[in-house]
């Protein structure tokens, strides 16, 4: 009996509570006898369900939990607009992140001399400060034998705004990996 009392009490509960809001003249027709057309009209209602996923001792819900049923409430589905499939860009980190935010982006330079990598550090430089600005972005190189390292902070306005970062960063001709 003890381990179903337990088992009950972690159980999750869905707390609810109802609203009614009316706005416009209510003041005939509230005992249904004299109600027109024109009252009704007069008159909108609308209702709404306020749901808190608590569990059985009040504490809210762990994140997981509370993101699976976002998940389930359709909440991350792209819109009908956009390509859903393995070619499509950040659309999950769209609905995860908080856009605006500041995220780390890993570079990994391809083998070379170290006047070339000055030169891509000096190139990586200048992409952080057209990205968003000397003050919001940071830039720590790491030498890796004949590769270098680089870490970028920046700040970004959208998933799309970091797609763009990203594939300016692959397209420079001495950069081999960016994550």
């Amino acid at each position: 009996m003890a381990g179903l009392a337990a088992e009950r009490d972690a159980m999750a509960v869905l707390a609810w509570t109802a609203s009614r809001m009316c706005t416009g003249d209510t003041a005939s027709g509230l005992d249904g006898a004299d109600e027109s057309s024109s009252d009704e009209d007069a008159m909108e209602c609308e209702a709404r369900v306020v749901t808190e996923l608590v569990d059985a001792s009040g504490q809210p819900l762990p994140d997981r939990f509370v993101m699976a049923m976002r998940a389930l409430q359709g909440e991350f589905t792209p819109q009908e607009t956009d390509v859903d499939n393995e070619r499509s860009q950040d659309l999950l980190l769209s609905a995860l992140v908080n856009f605006p935010t500041t995220v780390d982006v890993r570079i990994v330079s391809r083998p070379g001399s170290s006047d070339e990598h000055d030169t891509l550090v000096a190139d990586m430089g200048r992409l952080c400060e057209a990205a968003g600005g000397s003050e919001s972005a940071s830039l720590n190189v790491t030498p890796r034998g004949s590769r270098l390292s680089i870490g970028l902070k920046l700040s970004v306005p959208s998933a799309e705004a970091l797609a763009e970062v990203r594939a300016a960063l692959t397209e420079h001709p001495r950069v081999q990996m960016v994550f």
